[in-house]
């Protein structure tokens, strides 16, 4: 698919076609967000047999203000509601991530602790 976005992270374009059962998918980061260099470098989705979606990945040292755009989904795979992710900060801290119903994963302020190390493995929504 092509999507678009304006330097503020907000998307413009999306032309898209369904996504595959099965097939992980690298989402395009936003606002300084990089892959971290680990094991599943950058942020993926996955869509499962059970109607589930999957995302997981490692980012690292982007803007970690509230409500800054990390990536986006596809609008078909967006869940119905907003979603919490727990995500791991530098190994060993706690932190949240919001998949929101248009698609954006957001940092939701002050629960993601900081932004050197940001992993999550295999948070599951329904779409």
């Amino acid at each position: 698919f092509l999507t678009m976005y304006t330097q503020a992270g907000a998307r413009v374009i999306q032309n898209s076609t369904q996504p595959q059962i099965g097939v992980m998918t690298q989402m395009s980061l936003q606002n300084g967000w990089v892959g971290s260099g680990a094991d599943h470098d950058g942020l993926f989705y996955r869509v499962n047999e059970d109607g589930t979606v999957s995302v997981h990945g490692n980012i690292r040292n982007g803007t970690n203000s509230p409500q800054t755009v990390i990536a986006w989904l596809p609008l078909e795979v967006a869940p119905k509601i907003k979603c919490y992710i727990q995500a791991w900060c530098n190994g060993n801290r706690d932190g949240i991530l919001i998949i929101r119903t248009d698609g954006a994963i957001v940092v939701p302020g002050t629960i993601l602790p900081d932004n050197q190390a940001v992993k999550v493995m295999e948070a599951r929504y329904p779409k």
